[in-house]
């Protein structure tokens, strides 16, 4: 009898361990800022790779488009963190909007200006008299007003037209020039056979930040060691692409079926060149010195109203420093 009561009460300590060194397995949302493609790649690697689920987080990736907003997704609750342009984080603030980036992604824009070669067009100087394709309500939008008060190009003689995503009245040569990202729209009209002049804003001095990681400063506050799981499974994801390329093409691929192992790859080898700094390992790290510029040219340029606020409130390296 007194050796049953033993067993039982060492099966009752062992049982009581267990369970208080189990943990729940938690479910976050990630909104991006577009669809599923190699702008991601980390992202999906640490998925595979189990960096999420072995911090008991399953998570879910909401892919953007057209009609989709990544700041309204997170700050709704739809998602509970996403990846967004640096200025996205600095326009929310100036609106009120109390969301916080956590980690750079694209230390380098990606932002370009690409015309066929024939057309001569070298310099953004040579849009005047152009028709030259605008995607409002983009950072591609912003940089390229930025840009061009920057080198004192009068907007009133370009001819500017709104567009969408679809190159198609490029490829008809009813646009003279179009923009987008470096690693895609550009490898699209090669992928048509046309060679390209590519102007890329980051030459003209336009240094911004591109892809970051955020969230609202309140689901920061309440779930530090969540944010901290997914902020280094996320950036460690992405040195994963840096060792193996080729798996995270793959990795790609398994998101979207529609996608082209050749062009990803291609992709992905630009997009390398955004993310790190010369001679240096390090990811993540935010400069506030360079969003401090970037404040100030969206300022200057009426982006943020009338509204000032402190840097400081917009950013965190808490989350990424393991990374470095």
């Amino acid at each position: 009898m007194k050796s049953t009561i033993i067993i039982l009460v060492i099966v009752s300590i062992i049982g009581n361990g267990c369970k208080s060194n189990s943990r729940e397995v938690v479910n976050v949302k990630c909104a991006l800022k577009w669809i599923h493609h190699s702008q991601f790649a980390g992202l999906y690697v640490a998925e595979e790779k189990g960096l999420f689920r072995n911090n008991n987080i399953n998570l879910t990736f909401l892919p953007g488009g057209l009609g989709k907003n990544e700041i309204i997704a997170v700050t709704s609750g739809d998602a509970q963190i996403g990846i967004t342009s640096a200025e996205q984080i600095l326009i929310a603030r100036s609106r009120g909007i109390n969301v916080k980036c956590l980690a750079v992604i694209f230390r380098f824009s990606p932002v370009c200006f690409f015309s066929k070669k024939n057309k001569q067009i070298l310099t953004p100087f040579d849009f005047i008299g152009k028709r030259v394709a605008v995607q409002h309500g983009t950072n591609v939008e912003i940089e390229y007003s930025i840009l061009l008060k920057e080198l004192g190009i009068d907007e009133l003689l370009i001819n500017e037209i709104p567009t969408s995503h679809n190159l198609q009245l490029f490829f008809e040569d009813k646009i003279d020039v179009w923009n987008g990202y470096i690693f895609n729209e550009p490898l699209i009209a090669e992928e048509h056979g046309m060679t390209l002049n590519i102007i890329q804003a980051k030459d003209y001095g336009i240094n911004f930040y591109a892809d970051c990681i955020f969230a609202t400063d309140s689901f920061i506050e309440k779930n530090p060691e969540k944010i901290n799981n997914l902020v280094n499974a996320m950036l460690k994801g992405w040195m994963l692409v840096y060792e193996n390329q080729k798996e995270s093409v793959n990795s790609v691929l398994r998101k979207n079926k529609n996608l082209d192992f050749a062009n990803e790859f291609r992709k992905i080898e630009m997009i390398k060149n955004l993310i790190r700094l010369e001679n240096t390992a390090a990811i993540g790290n935010i400069d506030k010195n360079i969003l401090q510029y970037m404040y100030n040219k969206l300022s200057e340029n009426g982006f943020l109203g009338d509204v000032k606020f402190d840097i400081s409130d917009c950013f965190t390296n808490r989350y990424n420093n393991s990374m470095n």
